[in-house]
């Protein structure tokens, strides 16, 4: 990647872009696992870092093909701002899981990624 955007074809672009973004992914996946072990189960339905880095990744995964990446975080960020309403009761732990399978997927595309360039 050339870091200059400036070819005229799209499809040079687009890869470019998403080179760029499994860059950020690689750092979002990073933060994202140490978000997780910094919050304790009964504050994670409530964690504002945890959210915000889901939301992003739900945001901006499926742009770039990473469709079950982007449907997850989707789901979790769903649940998560629903648990933030008064009188939820659900257990942190599945919310917990959730989360550690969009890291397991974060982690299975940035390798895939690796191995094969793309």
């Amino acid at each position: 990647m050339t870091g200059n955007m400036t070819g005229d074809d799209p499809g040079e672009i687009i890869s470019e872009l998403r080179e760029l973004y499994l860059a950020e992914l690689s750092t979002h996946c990073t933060e994202l696992v140490r978000e997780i072990a910094a919050v304790a189960d009964e504050d994670m339905k409530t964690s504002a870092a945890v959210l915000r880095r889901v939301h992003r990744l739900a945001g901006t995964a499926s742009m770039f093909g990473l469709v079950d990446i982007g449907e997850l975080a989707e789901h979790i960020e769903i649940t998560m701002r629903e648990r933030l309403m008064p009188g939820d009761v659900a257990p942190a732990a599945d919310l917990r899981s959730s989360l550690q399978r969009l890291v397991e997927l974060l982690t299975a595309v940035l390798e895939r990624a690796r191995d094969t360039g793309y």
